[in-house]
């Protein structure tokens, strides 16, 4: 099985504005934390996503992509009954730097650098990958094995899920979701590609 959304067309999503949760594509969404932020999505040369007025309580920030929903069709039954996943993500991220005192508090003790805590680098942004199964009594989350370093420029981002069978085997639909830190910023995205293998 294989999904792809080769974004620099921009013609394939609508453009949006001050929402919480957008829809990009058949299957394709962004959200926030309901009531916790707005994202707005424009046509550039790819997936532009602006991301504003996320509150310090939103706890997470989200691209997500159904595979294989609750239906018995062919390819519904092909996601579902996949063993390993392959996806490849060309992204780039860029974050608000946090209020001074936000940081000046999260350094804590500086001892040992030469850089006042306002001027200390921001540490490169993190994404998480997870596969998403919907099971009977509720959803589990299967993380790629390590966080996705992410830059202001274009990255090309691959991982590997392979979620434990007893628990793909109850899946009544499988998603694909990229967790992002739920900050004001912005994300380009211009491809997004998965690849299912029994």
């Amino acid at each position: 099985m294989f999904v792809s959304y080769d974004l620099r067309d921009s013609r394939g999503f609508p453009a949006c504005r001050g929402a919480d949760h957008i829809r990009l594509g058949s299957g394709f969404h962004a959200a926030v934390d309901p009531g916790q932020g707005l994202i707005s999505a424009r046509r550039s040369g790819g997936l532009d996503l602006q991301f504003r007025s996320v509150t310090e309580q939103a706890a997470w920030l989200e691209l997500g992509l159904t595979l294989g929903g609750a239906g018995q069709g062919r390819r519904d039954r092909a996601w579902r009954g996949s063993s390993r996943f392959y996806c490849r993500l060309r992204l780039a991220l860029q974050l608000s730097v946090p209020v001074a005192g936000a940081a000046a508090d999260q350094s804590g003790d500086q001892s040992g650098t030469d850089q006042p805590p306002d001027q200390l680098p921001e540490p490169t942004p993190e994404v998480r990958l997870a596969l998403r199964l919907h099971l009977p009594e509720g959803f589990e989350d299967i993380f790629a094995p390590d966080p996705l370093p992410v830059q202001q420029d274009f990255t090309c981002i691959r991982a590997e899920i392979a979620p434990p069978i007893c628990i793909l085997s109850q899946a009544r639909a499988v998603d694909l979701h990229l967790f992002l830190p739920p900050r004001d910023g912005a994300l380009q995205v211009s491809d997004f590609a998965v690849t299912a293998v029994r």
